[in-house]
């Protein structure tokens, strides 16, 4: 039965402002790519940030100030069995590493406590989109959180529909 279904696919894009950031995104991912390969080019990566990726990390981590201007938007795409279904959905909030994170693990935590019924599994380790897939208030807690979930194009219900599969 496997073989009439479609198979997941993933499709990343990154976009770069210009030719010559683009240029230097492959130069750095193709050094990094090199380097971690090796025991030697990992430790060499971790003593000296900075250096591999032009300033943008360093020891320390980020300012105060750097965090509290960071953010972040993601562009999501789903298709259904049939190219009529799909959604198009985009998430955006604060800087991502160090504040959206433990925000995002508070709300969805949160979620569970408040609403158990509604989370379909009895345990062990589930993906967020399939453990919070029936429970539509755990946009309510990541939104209040400052993590903003927004339909673009589409809806969940045109993908739970099969009829016009």
């Amino acid at each position: 039965k496997m073989k009439d279904k479609p198979h997941p696919r993933l499709s990343l894009c990154v976009g770069c402002p210009t030719k010559s950031a683009a240029y230097k995104t492959l130069a750095y991912g193709g050094v990094f790519s090199t380097l971690a390969r090796y025991k030697w080019g990992c430790d060499l990566l971790h003593d000296k940030p900075a250096l591999f990726t032009n300033g943008c990390f360093q020891d320390g981590g980020p300012t105060d100030e750097q965090l509290s201007k960071g953010s972040f938007k993601t562009y999501c795409a789903a298709y259904g069995m049939s190219k009529e279904q799909s959604v198009k959905v985009t998430c955006e909030g604060p800087e991502p590493g160090y504040v959206a994170t433990p925000r995002m693990i508070v709300a969805l935590a949160n979620t569970v406590l408040q609403n158990r019924t509604k989370i379909a599994f009895e345990g062990g380790v589930m993906l967020p989109g399939a453990a919070f897939g029936d429970c539509e208030e755990v946009y309510e807690m990541l939104e209040k959180e400052g993590v903003c979930f927004k339909v673009e194009d589409g809806s969940r219900n045109e993908l739970n529909n099969t009829d016009n599969a």
